[in-house]
């Protein structure tokens, strides 16, 4: 499995500058996605462990009701949107210039 499988891979992904390029902005989407994820992951764990529901609450019902909260929403979404699209676009690019590389 190394010799058929890592090797070639690991040749490929070090030496080509393409593959790097052409999944930067899918890698950085994912990148800020996972950090979202962990960033709502340990604020629930602060809320919970130290009781500040009605605190945390408060915080958000006044964040929702600032003049900017829509944009925010819309900016989040087009993101998450872009991320669910560009994607599994750059992962057919990648196969394909892998694919086409030995050829």
């Amino acid at each position: 499995m190394r010799e058929e499988i890592v090797m070639p891979a690991w040749k490929l992904a070090s030496e080509s500058v393409t593959i790097k390029k052409f999944n930067f902005i899918p890698s950085l989407l994912a990148t800020a996605y996972l950090s979202f994820i962990v960033l709502y992951q340990v604020a629930w764990s602060y809320v919970y462990v130290f009781h500040l529901k009605d605190q945390f609450f408060s915080l958000v019902i006044d964040f929702a009701h600032t003049s900017y909260f829509m944009e925010t929403v819309v900016t989040i979404g087009f993101f998450f949107v872009l991320y669910l699209v560009i994607t599994p676009i750059a992962e057919g690019g990648l196969i394909h210039l892998i694919s086409h590389k030995d050829s």
